[in-house]
Formats: structure tokens, C-alpha cells, sequence
């Protein structure tokens, strides 16, 4: 029994020991494109979504403190805070890469997931005393996937006493935070722009077209020239009409492929550099079955029903437009209920959804005390994120976060091994 004994101990305790051989050296949190972590990352296999992050909270996660984190060498970001709220991150390092598109990633604003039956709201997050450190200039400090983003944030002051900072861009003048916006505007000093969200100040999918329970978006289609006209017909001095937007590639206008968003822009003619022959990218047909169609690429104007929530894709509020290939009959997400009375145009998924354009964020005063300069880590080439005595971010009320020693082996060579673990439980179970 006492041979069998020590047969199963050693089973259990040898993967173990080997685990804490395999984790003697924690790996270095570094920046630079020679690390480990950032080799893991260049080898991202083509078409994967690279949602991985260092702290995911999704699910209607709420209530959750994040403190005292360095988090860098993320396949994405380094925080998502999705369909929550009332969580609290404070006192954390979040680095970027050159790889970097966001650093915290709101996805869309949740009910408590403690009274379900309520569907009891949920006030936004509070994210203070936290360093933002970036490399890529087009890396954002925050974003929500649903617009507006300040529904992501306690108000008054949800966000603030933040330290942002990068050694190859300018953090306080980059549009770097919530719509795109600089740190000025972001904290409220100045007023920002009040035209509507289109395809040109407001890129990727915070500028499209989406499904929203707010009908005051009013359209009239003209059917000579085919263009859908936001109502009233000038806004700040412009006329406005929903737009395919290509990414300055004709081809990708003519093939209708994912390289397009549905926006709002000007009417202006539509002219990239080497201009290609004509191609209206504002003309709509209108079709008795509820489609419309694309009148270059004759593709489907569709609600995004291909996910969850997460991507503004489920087919309820905050779903964005995109073009598909047209089907017959067509589903539900292609058909839509055009009231030229009203100007609405509705989703056959849920007739209280309207076409609508996001809105622009409001004025607001989020990081009024935060701060742009160099928190003066001791060695960030080389993983040494402890900051040195005078940082500013210790005026912030950022408190230093202790080292985390890994445990090490004592077994030497490969070669002492088996004389060192006869040792090691001897010394544990005999």
C-alpha cells in the first residue's frame, strides 16, 4: 500500500513540479517586436478575429474590480468590458504595441446580470489612475463597439487622474480618444464638432448607419437620381446621403465586398486618387419584396446579423448596415419598410427600429485631472515597468505595483533531475 502510495504521489507532484519549472522566469511584458509575447502575436493565423485580451469581462460581468495590472502583448487590448457595468479599473499599466488598435474596449452597455428579471440598468464603469502607454499612433486609449461611448462611463468623472503617454506620438493632440477625439475635446475644454457622424470624421464602425429605437433619422429617396436624403436637407450648410463607403478602392464599390460601410457623407462626387470611371456609390434602388439594392454592385443593404452583440450584429439596437449578396425570398434582415410619409426607414426584424445616424458623443468633462507626460518607467525596452522616484503618475495617486517573483528550480542540469526530485519527496513525504 505504501509503494502504491508513493506511486500516485509521485504522479500528481511530478506535473506540478515541472509546471514551476516551466514558470521559473515570468515572461517579459516588453514592447519591443524581439520578445517572446510579440512573437506569439506576429503569428496570428490569417482571418482569426484576435479578440484576446488581457482581462475579458463579458456577459453582463458587473461589479468587478481590475487593480494593479500590468498588461501588455495582448492579441487585441488590454481590457473588455462588455454588457456590464459598475466594474472598477483602477491603478493598472495598459501597454500598446506597434500592433495596438485599442486599449480598453467597451462593447455595448448591459443590464445587471444580478436581477435579470428586472433587466435592472446599470450605471457605467469608473476607469482612474491608470497608465496608458502606446506605441502605435492609431492605437485608441478607449472605444465602445456601440456608440455613444459615454454610456460606458459613470458620469462625472467616470474616467479620470489617468496618465497617458507615448515615446513616438503626441498623446494630446492625436485623436486618440472616444469619437476620435483629442484630449482637449475628450475632457470637454473645447466644443467639438457638431456635424453629423459620417463616413469621413468618424471611421471604421463607429461611423456607420445602425439600427437604433431613436427615430428622429428622416430620409426622402428621390427617384431620379436614386439617393437617399437626410432630412432636413442641410444640416450645418451641408446636404448629407447615405453613402457606400469603399475605402478609396473602385473595385471595392463595384464588387460590393467587406472592404464597404454604410454611412452618411456629402454629396460631393466621389473621387479617389487615380480616378476610375464613374461609379455612383449613393444610389439606391428600392424593390416591392422591401430590398434595396446597391446600384453598382447590386448588393443587398442588410442588418448585420452574423454574431452577437459584441460586433454591433445581433439585428437589434446598435446594429450597423452592411451590403450582402441579395437571396430570394429575402430574410428578414434585408427587408426593410421605407415610410415616405415619415421619413423612417425600418428593419422588417423589429418594426420599432429605425435607419438611423450614430450620434456624436455630448460634451462632457471625463479626465479633467488626468495628464499627458512620460511616467518615467525604469527600463520599458526591457520589461521593467516599476517607475522611477519623481513619476508623475505618483502625483496622480497611482501606487506602485510590486514585483511578482515566480517561483525558481533548484534542480540544476537535466542530468541532476532524478537525484533531485528522489530529494524532493523525500523531503515531502518521507
Amino acid at each position: 500500500v505504501s509503494s502504491l502510495l508513493l506511486y500516485v504521489r509521485f504522479y500528481l507532484v511530478f506535473p506540478l513540479f515541472f509546471f514551476f519549472l516551466m514558470i521559473r522566469r515570468p515572461p517579459r511584458s516588453t514592447l519591443s517586436s524581439s520578445s517572446a509575447a510579440s512573437d506569439v502575436y506576429k503569428r496570428q493565423a490569417p482571418g482569426c478575429r484576435g479578440l484576446v485580451w488581457g482581462i475579458y469581462l463579458d456577459g453582463g460581468q458587473s461589479g468587478v474590480l481590475s487593480y494593479g495590472n500590468i498588461i501588455g502583448a495582448t492579441l487585441h487590448g488590454a481590457i473588455f468590458d462588455n454588457a456590464g457595468g459598475n466594474n472598477t479599473h483602477v491603478n493598472n499599466v495598459f501597454l500598446g504595441s506597434t500592433d495596438s488598435t485599442v486599449l480598453m474596449d467597451f462593447g455595448a452597455p448591459g443590464a445587471s446580470a444580478s436581477h435579470p428579471s428586472t433587466n435592472l440598468s446599470v450605471s457605467g464603469s469608473v476607469v482612474q489612475r491608470n497608465i496608458f502607454y502606446y506605441r502605435n499612433p492609431q492605437t485608441s486609449m478607449m472605444a465602445a463597439q456601440v456608440p455613444p461611448f459615454l454610456r460606458e462611463l459613470k458620469p462625472r468623472a467616470g474616467s479620470d487622474y489617468n496618465l497617458f503617454f507615448s515615446p513616438v506620438d503626441d498623446a494630446a493632440s492625436s485623436p486618440i480618444f472616444p469619437g476620435r477625439t483629442n484630449l482637449s475635446t475628450w475632457q470637454g475644454h473645447t466644443v467639438g464638432d457638431r456635424s453629423p457622424v459620417t463616413c469621413s470624421n468618424t471611421p471604421g464602425q463607429a461611423g456607420d448607419l445602425m439600427l437604433s429605437a431613436n427615430c428622429s433619422s428622416r430620409w426622402t429617396h428621390n427617384a431620379t437620381d436614386l439617393k437617399f436624403r437626410l432630412v432636413p436637407r442641410h444640416v450645418m450648410n451641408k446636404t448629407y446621403v447615405m453613402n457606400i463607403d469603399c475605402e478609396g478602392d473602385y473595385g471595392n464599390c463595384a464588387a460590393g465586398n467587406e472592404h464597404t460601410r454604410i454611412c452618411l457623407d456629402g454629396t460631393e462626387p466621389w473621387s479617389p486618387h487615380f480616378p476610375p470611371p464613374q461609379v455612383d456609390n449613393e444610389g439606391w434602388e428600392l424593390h416591392p419584396d422591401g430590398t434595396i439594392t446597391a446600384v453598382v454592385s447590386h448588393k443587398c443593404l442588410e442588418v448585420c446579423f452574423r454574431g452577437g452583440s459584441v460586433g454591433a450584429c445581433d439585428g437589434k439596437r446598435g446594429s450597423i448596415l452592411q451590403l450582402n449578396d441579395c437571396t430570394t425570398p429575402p430574410p428578414q434582415n434585408q427587408i426593410f419598410v421605407f415610410n415616405q410619409t415619415d421619413g423612417t426607414l425600418r428593419t422588417a426584424l423589429d418594426p420599432l427600429l429605425c435607419v438611423t445616424v450614430p450620434d456624436r458623443p455630448p460634451s462632457a468633462s471625463m479626465d479633467a485631472h488626468s495628464v499627458v507626460a512620460d511616467p518615467l518607467f525604469v527600463n520599458p525596452d526591457e520589461g521593467d515597468f516599476s517607475l522611477k522616484a519623481g513619476s508623475p503618475a505618483l502625483r496622480l495617486g497611482f501606487k506602485p505595483i510590486p514585483r511578482i517573483e515566480a517561483p525558481e528550480s533548484t534542480c540544476g542540469s537535466h542530468a541532476d533531475a532524478v537525484s533531485c526530485l528522489d530529494s524532493f519527496f523525500a523531503h515531502q513525504y518521507m
